[in-house]
C-alpha cells in the first residue's frame, strides 16, 4: 500500500492534538503533575487557617484558658502580732495573736507559707513582735493554713487605738469624726470615717462611754487633739 495515501490522515491527527493541546493552557490545566496537587492541598490548609483566625475556635493543640485565680478578699484574714517563728521543711511557721481590743475569731493562730505565699517583706525579715496582716486558706487538712498573702504593717502602737468614746457626730458637711480618750491615757484622738471605713459596730452604739478598737492609717496629725484617719472600728475586746 501507499504510505502517501496516510501522510494526509497523520497530519490532521497532530493538528487536532496541537490545537488540544493550546486550549488546555489556556485553561490554566496545563501542569497536571505533582505541584498542582501541591498547590491544591496548601490552598485549602491556608483556607482553613484563615477562617479558624476569624471564628476564634480553640485548636486540640491549644492550651485550655486560664482558670481566675481565687481572690485573698474571698479568704479568712488575721491580723495581729507575731509571737513565734519556725521554719521547717522549707515552710515558715507563724504564730499570731490579736493585737489588745481586737477581735479576729481567735486569740491565737498558728499559719505556713508555702511556694505560692506572697509578702511584702524578704526572707529573714520577719521577726518576733512584728504586725502582721494575713489573708489565708480555710482549710488544710486539719493542718495550719496556708498563707495566701502577708503584709507587714507598722508597729501596732502606730495603727491601733483603743478608747473610751467622748463624743461621735456628723458634721455640716457630712462627714464624720469620733473622738476617743485613750483607756491607758494616752489623751484624746479624733478619728476621721469615710465611706471606705469598715464599721464593726453600729452607729447607734458610739455613744459617751461606749470603748471602741480603732484600726488607723498610723500618720496622726500635730494638733491637739490629734487627728488620723479611721480604717476599721469594732467594739473593744478585752483579752481573757
Amino acid at each position: 500500500m501507499d504510505n502517501r495515501l496516510f501522510a494526509p490522515a497523520i497530519c490532521f491527527l497532530l493538528m487536532l492534538f496541537c490545537l488540544a493541546g493550546c486550549n488546555n493552557a489556556k485553561n490554566g490545566r496545563a501542569d497536571t503533575g505533582e505541584n498542582s496537587l501541591l498547590g491544591a492541598g496548601a490552598g485549602r490548609e491556608l483556607s482553613l487557617a484563615v477562617k479558624t483566625e476569624e471564628s476564634g475556635a480553640v485548636s486540640e493543640d491549644s492550651p485550655p484558658p486560664a482558670e481566675s485565680a481565687p481572690h485573698e478578699a474571698d479568704s479568712p484574714m488575721y491580723r495581729g502580732v507575731v509571737t513565734e517563728l519556725e521554719e521547717k521543711e522549707g515552710s515558715l511557721f507563724i504564730r499570731l495573736e490579736n493585737a489588745e481590743g481586737t477581735d479576729f475569731g481567735y486569740g491565737k493562730i498558728l499559719m505556713q507559707t508555702d511556694g505560692d505565699t506572697k509578702t511584702n517583706f524578704r526572707e529573714g525579715e520577719l521577726k518576733a513582735g512584728d504586725h502582721l496582716e494575713a489573708w489565708f486558706s480555710d482549710r488544710n487538712d486539719g493542718l495550719p493554713p496556708i498563707i495566701l498573702t502577708a503584709t507587714k504593717l507598722p508597729a501596732v502602737e502606730a495603727t491601733v487605738f483603743n478608747g473610751e468614746t467622748v463624743r461621735f457626730e456628723t458634721r455640716e458637711n457630712g462627714e464624720k469624726e469620733l473622738e476617743l480618750r485613750g483607756l491607758k491615757g494616752e489623751g484624746d484622738i479624733i478619728f476621721r470615717i469615710s465611706d471606705e471605713t469598715r464599721l464593726y459596730i453600729g452607729e447607734s452604739e458610739l455613744t459617751p462611754g461606749a470603748w471602741v478598737n480603732v484600726y488607723h492609717q498610723g500618720d496622726l496629725t500635730g494638733s491637739a487633739p490629734p487627728q488620723g484617719r479611721a480604717l476599721e472600728i469594732r467594739p473593744y475586746k478585752a483579752k481573757s
